[in-house]
């Protein structure tokens, strides 16, 4: 077995010492990680660039996260030192934001600021309307929205790749008893779909859907094992808004790639990495053929190098199913579609921006409704489905701190129900006289009471009935005149 040539750079010097096992595991859509075990008087290096190549091969580029010291008996040092690419700082980061109508490209890069990479996505979508990172890290909101697109973040060199599971660059042959030492193949019939189709709501109101029906990229032999084509349909329910026939097409495309799995064992080569893909020969005629590589690792040690690798596709970021309820703040009313939406901002989440929301009202319905939206600074409850803030529903307003003008209870009952206006306009439901009252700030009331029914004007009044009749019909009918209020009327003889 040759053991090939392993340099170690630190900050771009050279480490001296004993390399005795070099691991790097690469995942499609995960940053990569390095595991180095040497002799040598490295120190504690945290934060250090860690650069590994095999015969001049760059196979890991990374940072020091973890470093381990073993001392043995014979007073021999040892160094466990473990590193990731620079996708793994994004895992630390998490701020509250908004972003609008960008590109998985433009969110790729704007995640990615400051880490000096390039990104390249050849067809990122269409513009994500509107994205909230409010728990999510930075690499959470990335995997996901590429999850949900059917692509893949993968770290080539400086570069940010975001591709579908269709390969890129041509195959690495791969032929059973020569650059292939073991193999393993796998169908599995139950995972064959024949198309997919998504069924979601969109906060502007409307139900959406998405199918696809033909997986854009199929791995595997040129001609598919009989018993493995699916005919059935699988939907996806409850889905998230927006992007529904994208999201369906990367579950078909998910699906297919899981259908006749490959892994095995190879003769090293650093260029057997995610992204890529193996061109299998010797194995059998039926498996032969193209497959993508979604997982490598590659080990270097006292028995030489090899790489393990598999084709099946990860599974999808696990997307929040669940509601969720928040507090939200009112800071605008004026919608611009006049929508009846109001804007509304997070304050337990930094003051994050939600835009504008639709709001709950009783009998909601084209030309009918109750409306009674919340004014600017009011304390509102917001549903979040699928714990999305960007899917927010305002299901109503609370007092908070403040105490309600009227709460109703008398006698540890609630007695009455009121509905008040900013301005002073009520209606008052008082079960305790059985009375119910309409006013208004200048005092004017219609009061209906069981011993009175009481009209009181504090303006003029006047009743209208133009070209038809008026009729009052009473026992008696009396006229007073009362110039001043307070003052005694004078009754006018009928």
């Amino acid at each position: 077995m040759i053991i090939p040539a392993v340099s170690v750079r630190l900050d771009g010097a050279p480490v001296p010492g004993r390399v005795l096992s070099a691991r790097v595991t690469q995942r499609i859509g995960l940053p990569a990680q390095a595991e180095l075990t040497m002799h040598t008087p490295a120190g504690w290096p945290f934060g250090a660039r860690l650069e590994l190549d095999v015969d001049g091969e760059p196979l890991f580029d990374g940072e020091v996260g973890t470093v381990e010291l073993t001392r043995g008996p014979g007073s021999e040092t040892g160094w466990t030192v473990v590193a990731h690419d620079l996708l793994h700082r994004l895992r630390a980061r998490q701020q509250p934001r908004v972003f609008t109508g960008v590109t998985l490209a433009d969110l790729a890069r704007e995640l990615t600021a400051g880490l000096d990479l390039t990104v390249r996505c050849p067809d990122p979508g269409p513009p994500l309307e509107r994205l909230l990172q409010h728990r999510a890290t930075d690499w959470d909101l990335l995997a996901r929205a590429a999850a949900r697109l059917g692509r893949y973040p993968v770290l080539d060199g400086r570069t940010l790749v975001l591709e579908t599971l269709c390969p890129r660059g041509s195959a690495l042959p791969l032929k059973f008893g020569d650059t292939l030492w073991q193999c393993r193949v796998e169908g599995h019939a139950d995972r064959a779909v024949g198309g997919v189709a998504t069924y979601g709501w969109h906060p502007g109101g409307e139900f959406t859907t998405g199918r696809a029906a033909a997986p854009g990229y199929q791995p595997g032999p040129a001609v598919s094992l009989p018993g493995l084509g699916g005919d059935g349909d699988r939907a996806l329910i409850d889905q998230p808004a927006g992007l529904q026939a994208e999201a369906a097409q990367a579950a078909l495309d998910r699906a297919a790639a899981r259908v006749l799995c490959v892994s095995g064992t190879a003769q090293g080569d650093p260029a057997l990495r995610p992204g890529r893909a193996v061109e299998i020969a010797g194995v059998g005629d039926a498996v032969d053929g193209t497959y993508p590589v979604c997982t490598a690792v590659h080990t270097v040690d006292v028995d030489g190098y090899r790489t393990v690798f598999g084709t099946e596709p990860p599974d999808s970021p696990t997307q929040p199913s669940a509601a969720a309820i928040a507090l939200g703040r009112v800071t605008g009313v004026d919608d611009p579609d006049g929508r009846g939406r109001v804007q509304v901002i997070l304050p337990g989440h930094g003051d994050l921006d939600l835009g504008w929301l639709p709001v709950l009202c009783p009998g909601a319905g084209p030309g009918k409704g109750i409306v009674a939206l919340p004014d600017p600074g009011d304390l509102v409850v917001l549903a979040l489905p699928h714990e999305d803030p960007a899917e927010a529903i305002v299901l109503g307003a609370v007092f908070g701190a403040l105490s309600p003008p009227d709460s109703g209870v008398s006698g540890g009952r609630v007695r009455r129900w009121t509905l008040h206006s900013p301005e002073g306009q009520k209606v008052l439901v008082d079960d305790g006289d059985k009375s119910i009252t309409l006013s208004n700030a200048d005092g004017s009331a219609l009061e209906l009471a069981p011993g009175k029914v009481r009209l009181l004007a504090r303006t003029d009044l006047v009743i209208e009935a133009p070209g038809h009749r008026m009729t009052i019909r009473a026992a008696n009918v009396d006229f007073e005149r009362a110039l001043i209020p307070g003052l005694p009327t004078e009754v006018i003889p009928g």
